[in-house]
């Protein structure tokens, strides 16, 4: 809900109505499953957009063949917001 859907949303991959009926889902499962999983904390590895990128050139997996730096440094700035600066907005 905090990097990658919220990163299609802003970058117009999800409609408005698209990004809040993924928003009551997930609230809606939170509500409904939350309470049966316990969460101790994050592992946040993190890295560089550009070494994320040399690192996927260097794997050489087809279905990565298309990401781009600007894909990388979306989400290494979402996950920055979210884990480092501890904001959602």
């Amino acid at each position: 809900r905090y990097v990658f859907a919220k990163n299609l949303f802003e970058v117009g991959h999800l409609q408005p109505l698209e990004w809040a009926i993924y928003q009551d889902w997930h609230d809606f499962l939170l509500r409904h499953l939350g309470p049966r999983a316990t969460l101790h904390g994050f592992l946040y590895l993190q890295a560089r957009p550009q070494t994320c990128l040399e690192r996927l050139r260097r794997r050489a997996r087809s279905e990565e063949g298309g990401i781009q730096l600007g894909y990388l440094q979306q989400l290494h700035a979402q996950h920055e917001h979210w884990l480092v600066d501890r904001t959602t907005e």
